[in-house]
């Protein structure tokens, strides 16, 4: 059969989602049986098949396409329901691989204001689908580049609006915050209304704090101009709460630290006659808070009562407190340290040592960008060199990240070569890693940046594997070496069973690609067990080492390390 050809069965079954494989006449290959049963209401859609997305309404039984959701709803009774279809092309190009998920029902739930996926009034995602949404920015995020943040947001004045105008009213004005907060927003981020009286934002790349703190001064300014209301005239004011992603590892730790920073903001007295839109409380994923500030209603900030701040300023970084933190990559079997991926730090000097998360986001702004991955890159590479003759008689390898911008402007790329002559690295010890996304644009351009960069001996890693929609029948075509899967399909191995068919179909993949297989974000001792005996080798993850400074690292490369939670 064609399918089993190409290597899919196993990975189109074990697909948490309706998914198939299907030719360009419209004819199935081989399919779930999630697919099986939405394959009737789809069957218009998809002769001839279209590569892409598009979002569809069918009439069809819940259960079959609100996989994630873990619900089965018996009977017959069908309702309208709006999914999206995914179509990506594989092998040659003869085949289309296609997927159908919940986007999210038409029909609102009776759960009270938990809110499974919409809320029924503004139609805008409730307190669990924004968390689904949160967790899958939290995962999707280069960490070495952004962190996205949750706005937890409070309104005040509707029960006055309520009494002087009626419930009608208050509904009215409800629907009308809800529009400004979409509208004053950008295509990516996400508005949800998760209470009466409480809306959530999730920023998916601000960057730590700073920017997040500026989205909620401008959306308290928006928010506070008079609405209309019929005849009358109404003002609301809002208290919002930012719960930044650093330090968190799960979107509920992110979305507590906003809420518990949106009743701090509640309990702060404004200051009378002040010009104020709303009070603004940022905390870190841990809970502590870092600042608090009223806006005002041009959308700038003033200290709030009794402030605690954290303010960073990018444009005081200098060279010499950029420093290379470097996460062990181990070998499951024995122990060993065979890599260290490079991560940016700032050692700051009143807040101590800073990830990447808390600054790039402002570099950004500032337009430091460019600058400060060029000094990490220089580094890195330096701080390396001379840790080498600590490392052992077979050194690991150095993995350093490169943007896509970096590589296609090539002015990183030749940086590394001159780095690699001036600090006498060989270039068998550096792996270049790109991400999976980075290879979906200009495709061309970058097989040639990434065929010139092993012609001079270093190795190509293909970052993030698993969390996109790349074609697999250019997998075959990329000239990698190492392919670092995705933590996303590292999370819940130990209850999913569909999960672990998905990544041993991932492990029968890369034996026949012959390359290297790294498995990202092993956080515990049940995950890197099964990680084992599916057969992978090399590791990462806060199971096994943290990131750490360079003299902290050699020490464990010198001495190797037990493998913790993964013996046989």
């Amino acid at each position: 059969m064609a399918s089993n050809a190409l290597g899919l069965e196993d990975l189109v079954a074990a697909m948490p989602l309706a998914a198939a494989v299907i030719d360009r006449s419209g004819e199935t290959v081989t399919a779930n049986a999630l697919w099986l049963a939405v394959a009737p209401d789809l069957a218009e859609h998809l002769s001839p098949v279209p590569v892409g997305a598009q979002r569809l309404r069918i009439r069809s039984v819940p259960a079959v396409v609100d996989v994630r959701a873990s619900r089965m709803v018996a009977g017959d009774i069908t309702h309208e329901r709006c999914v999206e279809l995914r179509v990506a092309e594989i092998g040659a190009g003869d085949f289309r691989l296609v997927t159908c998920a919940d986007v999210a029902s038409l029909e609102p739930h009776d759960d009270g204001l938990a809110f499974e996926s919409r809320h029924p009034l503004t139609g805008l995602p409730g307190r669990r689908l924004f968390l689904e949404l949160l967790g899958h920015a939290m995962t999707m995020s280069d960490r070495h580049r952004y962190q996205p943040a949750a706005l937890a947001i409070g309104i005040t004045g509707l029960d006055e609006v309520e009494a002087n105008h009626g419930l009608a009213a208050r509904t009215e004005l409800i629907v009308a915050v809800a529009s400004r907060l979409r509208a004053s927003l950008r295509p990516g981020d996400v508005v949800a209304h998760t209470g009466d009286e409480r809306f959530a934002v999730m920023l998916p790349d601000v960057d730590g704090s700073y920017l997040a703190e500026g989205v909620s001064y401008r959306l308290s300014a928006v928010v506070n101009r008079p609405f209309r209301l019929g005849g009358a005239s109404a003002d609301v004011e809002l208290f919002i709460g930012v719960g930044t992603s650093v330090g968190a590892k799960h979107p509920e730790t992110v979305m507590v630290a906003a809420e518990r920073a949106l009743e701090e903001a509640r309990q702060i007295p404004v200051t009378p006659g002040s010009d104020t839109a709303g009070r603004v409380v940022v905390a870190d994923g841990a809970g502590h808070t870092i600042s608090v500030h009223d806006a005002t209603t041009d959308g700038s900030a003033i200290p709030a009562a009794a402030p605690r701040q954290r303010r960073i300023d990018v444009t005081e970084l200098r060279e010499e407190e950029l420093i290379s933190y470097f996460q062990p990559v181990l070998d499951i079997t024995d122990g060993r340290v065979v890599a260290g991926e490079a991560l940016m730090r700032w050692r700051h000097p009143h807040y101590g040592v800073l990830s990447a998360g808390e600054f790039l986001g402002l570099a950004v702004n500032n337009g430091l960008l460019a600058t400060l991955t060029d000094q990490a890159l220089v580094c890195s590479t330096e701080t390396w060199a001379e840790i080498r003759d600590q490392l052992g008689p077979e050194p690991p390898r150095l993995f350093v990240n490169l943007s896509p911008e970096q590589l296609l402007s090539r002015v990183a790329v030749e940086r590394l070569y001159h780095l690699l002559i001036a600090t006498g690295l060989p270039a068998t010890d550096v792996v270049v890693e790109v991400t999976e996304e980075a290879m979906s644009t200009r495709f061309g351009e970058m097989l040639d940046v990434l065929n010139e960069i092993r012609s001079h001996g270093l190795r190509v890693a293909l970052d993030d594997f698993g969390s996109g929609y790349s074609s697999l029948g250019r997998l075959r075509h990329l000239p990698i070496d190492v392919i670092k899967v995705d933590q996303s399909l590292v999370r819940g191995l130990e209850n999913d069973r569909r999960a672990r068919q998905l990544l041993a179909a991932v492990s029968t993949m890369v034996t026949e690609l012959e390359v290297d297989c790294i498995v990202e974000g092993i956080e515990t001792a049940a995950e890197a067990a099964i990680v084992k005996d599916l057969g992978f080798r090399y590791v990462q993850g806060y199971h096994f080492a943290r990131p750490q400074p360079a003299d902290e690292f050699a020490k464990l490369t010198g001495i190797g390390m037990a493998v913790r939670g993964a013996s046989s």
